[in-house]
């Protein structure tokens, strides 16, 4: 879109045309910002540009005073508006309503709505990295005429998924995320209607009558604000805002022709799920049977590698099930073969640690046994237990002696065996870095394991390796979204995400200023892929390429270095039309980038000079016309003028005035080509006019004009007396003929050399698509 500064660029330009902008402030001077809207290229550029590369521009207009600070601060934050970068936006909405004299909130409100607002964007972040996520059926009903749902039953066929009519709906509560909400989905299956999908925090089986935490995710169907129990108990489920939506009805069904699906309309069968995004892991298993074998004490690995046994620990690993949000274990107990429901609670300490005497960060999630139970620490020689509750009888496990206390069932009950299950809330914040031997070096063994790993390497999972990498983006986290999008690369096989992830790789290089090498490397390698991609419509090739010039702008015009690279890599044919057809004023940067490395890209002369003449109904600026009066038309007076102008131009534009090199280079180099071809087209040089030409100092003139001619291709000399320089004529010699000629003559045949590939590659391609 249009940078959002475009409206008071143009109201500076017309002011007839000001649509409320606000007027320059009273200290800025009026031609000054005149000439700003008449050089500044950022709403050009920001067409091709993304949003953090944009910040930068507006923040180098804030540091130049270029326009008025209360439209700067508008344009800053209506880029930041869809960032996550919260401390930036709020501190840039702070500054304008300082600037609009509004009265702001208190210190301590501030700072702690701030940090409201970050540590939701901080859950968000964690959150987008959990992956392995996956629909748990909850329950179906299918329409049987004259069979309603038997009243009040949560569980149904529950060891039978298949069945028409199914429910584990008493487990729910095993499922809420990490801010305790549910997230459900409703399914029409073979009907083709969209699925409904929410989060609420309320259990729809529980005792509330009106959903509590509703959050639409994709809620196709209208009228829908979750699931409750219904307070007429006529369904096991339904809408709490429509009679559309329901699960189970258990009155008299003879008038039914159906379940009422969405928009009112009958279906065959409806299904409810719920998104788990952990995994259990069997950590413990204690047997007690009349003649048990006894736990060894103090044994935190037993029969590690058969799970069925009777005996089973891996406890040493607990603590990598740690969630990466809150750094809490969460945890399960369960007494199979008994009617007893799950134990489930998070603590912060470790249950193995001998030093720990009490739970700390101790958080219920479902513990319908014991009011007094705050979790598992270890047991001690006289306990008989390797370890045991705190503040409830019984929930002991690993029983070494037959005079231990308490029973192993909660609330000092007997049971068989107990089993202790960890959460692990797979995450790809944790293998991110785990995939990198150094900096940005992939570690191929670790690549290939994963891709061993079939959760890892599902479609779901990639996506969520992908999403996390634009949220951390989108937070300023520019190095984690590089590595993430590395792995993601490395991982992926689609091509279609891999040229996105290529994208994501060189937007994070850039904005996070990684070094140039690294960033030129990511360009060639887009750009290869851009060129490779034949089947790819060709307005859509061209887009591209015109935000690849754009985007290279960052390191090529930052570093004097890499002026000759770029010079060659935008002349390139398919770059050049893009240039033409979308963002004619690079021109500007191809000028200084010739000047800059003159010897290195002299052989483009021609090229540049038609380019900048084709394009001067389109884009012309003091650069621009400056070579174009010297290099093509010999106007000395019209290039004088010009170059006087482009001073304004280098302090305008982000990447010229970045760099004080080019600055430097560039007059340099204009001076010494005025000076170059003025006397090669005249014999005798009055040196007042010279250094008018030249626009030099008087008192300089003279040893800056000596210090040209022993540097000139050419041989002359003071003549004092005339205050004249009087040039020699100089014929070439057959050596510096033959030179000449065969300058261009490397540049020339590697032209040849991609137009045949270029035509050996589109017949290739028309030959597999005939076959």
């Amino acid at each position: 879109p249009p940078h959002p500064l475009a409206r008071i660029i143009a109201a500076m330009a017309d002011p007839a045309a000001a649509d409320g902008a606000a007027a320059p402030a009273a200290s800025m001077d009026l031609e000054k910002l005149k000439a700003y809207t008449a050089y500044d290229l950022t709403p050009q550029l920001a067409r091709h540009l993304d949003r953090h590369m944009i910040v930068l521009l507006v923040e180098f207009q804030e540091e130049k005073q270029m326009y008025p600070e209360i439209d700067i601060q508008r344009a800053k934050l209506n880029v930041l508006q869809n960032t996550q970068m919260v401390i930036a936006r709020r501190e840039t909405e702070k500054r304008i309503a300082q600037l609009e004299g509004k009265a702001q909130e208190g210190g301590e409100k501030e700072e702690r709505k701030m940090k409201e607002e970050s540590q939701k964007v901080s859950n968000r972040y964690f959150q987008s990295a959990v992956f392995g996520r996956q629909d748990v059926l909850l329950a179906r009903d299918t329409f049987i005429p004259n069979l309603p749902w038997p009243a009040k039953t949560l569980s149904l066929n529950a060891d039978s998924q298949e069945s028409e009519r199914f429910a584990i709906l008493d487990k729910l509560e095993e499922y809420r995320d990490a801010d305790k909400n549910l997230e459900l989905k409703l399914k029409w299956p073979g009907t083709g209607f969209q699925e409904q999908h929410w989060k609420q925090t309320s259990n729809p089986c529980g005792d509330e009558k009106e959903v509590v935490g509703f959050e639409a995710i994709a809620c196709p169907h209208s009228k829908f604000g979750g699931l409750t129990s219904g307070a007429d108990g006529k369904y096991i489920l339904k809408a709490s805002e429509s009679d559309a939506f329901y699960i189970g009805r258990t009155d008299d069904a003879d008038a039914e022709e159906g379940i009422k699906g969405p928009n009112g309309k009958d279906v065959a069968k409806v299904e409810l799920y719920v998104v788990s995004n952990n995994k259990e892991i069997l950590v413990a298993r204690d047997t007690f049977d009349k003649n048990p074998t006894k736990w060894q004490e103090g044994a935190i690995v037993i029969n590690a590698e058969e799970p069925g046994s009777d005996k089973y620990s891996i406890m040493d690993s607990i603590d990598k099930y740690r969630n990466p949000t809150d750094k809490r274990l969460e945890l399960k107990l369960r007494w199979p073969n008994s009617d007893l429901k799950m134990q489930h609670w998070k603590q912060l300490t470790n249950p193995l640690d001998p030093d720990q005497k009490e739970v700390k960060g101790f958080v219920s999630v479902s513990c319908p046994h014991g009011a007094k139970f705050g979790g598992l620490v270890r047991a001690t020689h006289e306990d008989g237990y390797l370890l045991k509750s705190m503040g409830a009888e019984g929930f002991n496990i690993g029983k070494h002696t037959e005079d231990s206390k308490g029973k192993a069932g909660p609330n000092g009950k007997d049971v068989r065996s107990v089993e202790l299950y960890a959460v692990s809330a797979r995450s790809w914040i944790p293998v991110i870095p785990s995939c990198f031997t150094d900096d940005l070096t992939i570690d191929k063994d670790r690549i290939t394991e994963l891709k061993h790993d079939e959760i890892c390497t599902e479609k779901k999972s990639l996506k969520v390796l992908y999403s996390f990498a634009r949220f951390a983006f989108d937070c300023g986290q520019y190095i984690r979204a590089l590595k993430a999008l590395m792995l993601f690369r490395a991982l992926n096989s689609d091509e279609e995400a891999h040229d996105l992830a290529q994208w994501g790789i060189l937007a994070a290089a850039i904005n996070d200023g990684m070094e140039e090498r690294f960033i030129i490397e990511e360009i060639k390698t887009l750009k290869e892929g851009i060129d490779r991609r034949t089947h790819v419509p060709m307005v859509r090739q061209l887009i591209q390429r015109a935000w690849l010039v754009n985007w290279s702008l960052f390191v090529f015009m930052l570093s004097e270095e890499q002026a000759g690279p770029f010079i060659k890599f935008v002349l390139q044919e398919r770059i050049v039309n893009a240039i033409q057809i979308k963002c004619p004023y690079i021109l500007r940067y191809i000028v200084v980038a010739f000047m800059a490395s003159y010897e290195q890209s002299r052989n483009f002369l021609s090229q540049i000079i038609e380019l900048i003449e084709t394009e001067r109904d389109h884009y012309r600026d003091p650069l621009t016309e400056f070579m174009r009066n010297l290099l093509k038309n010999y106007d000395f007076e019209g290039a004088h003028r010009e170059l006087i102008e482009c001073k304004a131009v280098f302090e305008v534009d982000y990447f010229l005035s970045k760099n004080d090199d080019f600055y430097e280079k560039f007059f340099t180099k204009a001076r010494d080509l005025m000076f170059e071809l003025y006397c090669r087209i005249h014999k005798r040089i009055d040196l007042t006019v010279l250094a008018k030409r030249l626009d030099l100092d008087e008192k300089d003139s003279d040893a800056v004009i000596v210090d040209l001619i022993r540097s000139a291709p050419f041989e002359g000399k003071i003549d004092s007396s005339k205050n004249q320089l009087v040039i020699a004529t100089q014929y070439p010699t057959v050596h510096q003929k033959v030179i000449e000629k065969t300058r261009s003559l490397a540049h020339r045949t590697q032209q040849i050399v991609d137009a045949i590939n270029k035509r050996m590659h589109v017949k290739q391609s028309q030959q597999r698509d005939a076959m």
